[in-house]
């Protein structure tokens, strides 16, 4: 979860600096994250980053010490 958010401000701070975003603050929340294995994250989390740039879903990753790798990506919702 950590990983994903801190994606999703990295992403505004090139946004914003570019002037490609709004004056207002980001919409960034996690909401769930189950192992179902060793390693392995199903989470559901949510960004809205600028006007039309967010999205909403289920997401896989694994957890390998060093870093974290997305597996999939099921979409709820896009902006």
């Amino acid at each position: 979860m950590s990983h994903q958010n801190a994606w999703a401000v990295g992403e505004y701070k090139r946004l914003h600096a570019d002037g490609g975003t709004w004056a207002s603050h980001p919409y960034i929340q996690s909401y769930l994250a189950i192992p179902v294995l060793p390693g392995v994250i199903v989470s559901y989390h949510e960004y809205q980053l600028a006007g039309l740039y967010g999205f909403g879903g289920f997401e896989v990753t694994v957890w390998y010490g060093a870093g974290v790798k997305s597996l999939w990506v099921l979409p709820l919702w896009l902006s």
